[in-house]
């Protein structure tokens, strides 16, 4: 099939047999997630990583929409498992189309982190990393800020991790916390790096 324009394609309960080619193949109307599940498989199987990529962050958009129609009592736990991962898929690296957003949400975390452990963490008797001037928006000592913010991103040996500095319960715990969304960052960033190795 190619350069075709359709309103809509579905393939639920097709069964493929031997190859399937389709190259530019556009629908007015989402189709299902086994439509995509289906399409990704043949283009895997015709060489074309990158439109089985396509076909993949197409597979989980839809797969996110069917499961809101799914929710139930029953199966809240699983439902909000599933959209958590889709939604963190989604937002750090466009399902492995983006390594762009996976640096982006890395960042982004690294500097929320920074900042929660600035204002909350820190025990009383301890100077904070940074005070904002609001009035002249001066950061003071832009050089010890900028190490002590690299330090969010040290995921092993990170004992000595703010010298000076003694990090109350929140802060520990948010530091923690910090470790787990930074590592995951760079894990997409780099799974959407390789999207063209696949």
């Amino acid at each position: 099939m190619k350069n075709i324009y359709l309103k809509r394609f579905l393939l639920t309960n097709a069964v493929m047999v031997g190859g399937f080619f389709t190259e530019h193949l556009y629908f007015k109307e989402e189709s299902d997630s086994q439509t995509y599940v289906r399409l990704k498989d043949e283009a895997l199987k015709n060489n074309n990583s990158i439109k089985a990529m396509q076909y993949r962050e197409k597979e989980m958009l839809s797969y996110s929409k069917e499961l809101n129609a799914q929710i139930s009592y029953d199966n809240i736990g699983t439902w909000l498992t599933d959209k958590s991962v889709l939604f963190l898929n989604t937002i750090s690296n466009k399902n492995g189309l983006s390594w762009l957003r996976g640096i982006i949400f890395t960042i982004s975390c690294a500097i929320i982190f920074f900042w929660v452990i600035n204002f909350l963490g820190i025990e009383n008797d301890y100077p904070r990393f940074f005070v904002l001037d609001l009035k002249t928006f001066h950061f003071e000592g832009i050089g010890e800020i900028w190490k002590r913010f690299l330090n969010m991103f040290y995921l092993i040996d990170f004992k000595e991790k703010f010298q000076g500095t003694e990090l109350n319960a929140i802060g520990e715990t948010v530091f923690f916390a910090s470790k787990i969304f930074i590592s995951y960052g760079i894990y997409q960033t780099i799974v959407a790096f390789r999207k063209f190795s696949k």
